[in-house]
């Protein structure tokens, strides 16, 4: 028996394949409000990366020809930046987040980036997100995203402190102490 592709048939089966050529009508939400995983601008904030889609052709930050990464617990931290893609006109993403890669398991940490202003104000910076916990045997963790177009960023990773609050936080060792990114 053959299959005969009457017209009717032709347009159906066009219609079914549309979703995955990539064809869209969307422009994009107005005021960077995030839609169906995609976000813009400020709305990227506090959000996971892999969730977004902002992981899509992802990088490690470069300065000068040269990894932005510190090394710090057996592993290292380094500065990631997801480019994002024009929809309508706009594009998505151009955010920042921290990742921690770090040899064999055991420890818990505190993995975080912060956004810098473009002028440096005495205490303006801050921490935006922080990921705590362990690494779930993969020996990678990440931190969620910032939105940082056009502002500096660096990416940061601390031992957690075992429970430890107050005056027994404050006990730590300076082996302890967070372990930073330069800002770019």
């Amino acid at each position: 028996m053959r299959l005969h592709w009457t017209p009717a048939i032709l347009a159906g089966l066009a219609l079914a394949l549309l979703p995955w050529t990539g064809a869209s009508a969307v422009t994009g939400p107005p005021d960077g409000h995030a839609a169906g995983g995609v976000c813009y601008g400020t709305a990227c904030d506090g959000k996971d990366p892999a969730d977004t889609g902002c992981t899509e052709n992802s990088y490690t930050v470069r300065s000068g020809g040269v990894l932005v990464r510190a090394y710090a617990f057996g592993g290292y931290v380094e500065l990631r930046y997801g480019p994002g893609q024009l929809v309508g006109g706009r594009r998505t993403c151009q955010v920042n987040w921290a990742r921690f890669v770090k040899q064999g398991q055991g420890a818990d940490y505190n993995v975080w980036v912060q956004r810098r202003p473009a002028r440096a104000i005495a205490g303006s910076d801050k921490r935006l997100t922080q990921y705590s916990g362990g690494d779930e045997g993969t020996g990678v963790i990440y931190s969620d995203q910032v939105y940082a177009a056009d502002v500096p960023a660096m990416a940061c990773v601390e031992r957690a402190p075992l429970g430890r609050t107050g005056p027994e936080r404050a006990a730590r060792t300076a082996a302890d102490a967070p372990v930073c990114t330069i800002a770019i």
